[in-house]
């Protein structure tokens, strides 16, 4: 993959208002699909919710699918520059969060939701 970047993405409403905010961090040009970075994941997405839970002084937060809201992926820098910024728009206007899943599966394999189970702690899901 040309310039890859890692993406955490939220699928949230935020006092009723479709929100998907978005941290990332570019990778090495020598990454590998089968070497997912979970420890630079882990720290883009505590970013991304920390940034989330700050805005819910003065806001409700609801996630929008339960086990699908925090996605993290790894895409190709024109991807970032050119799909992204209008999947984001069409999940804003819509809610439609299955073809914002499938419109990002387009633009990459490499698709994570990321869930927290007591006892279990913090779970990669690939989708």
């Amino acid at each position: 993959m040309n310039n890859p970047y890692l993406i955490s993405f939220a699928l949230i409403n935020l006092s009723n208002v479709r929100n998907l905010p978005i941290g990332g961090k570019s990778l090495k040009s020598t990454f590998e699909a089968e070497a997912f970075p979970y420890e630079i994941a882990e720290k883009v997405t505590l970013e991304l919710l920390l940034r989330i839970v700050a805005k819910t002084e003065i806001c409700t937060l609801k996630l929008s699918d339960k086990e699908k809201s925090i996605i993290t992926s790894v895409v190709p820098m024109d991807a970032l520059q050119e799909s992204i910024p209008v999947m984001k728009s069409e999940w804003i206007k819509t809610g439609d969060s299955e073809l914002f899943m499938q419109n990002l599966k387009k633009e990459t394999s490499i698709v994570y939701s990321i869930t927290f189970e007591k006892y279990k702690g913090i779970i990669y899901t690939k989708i």
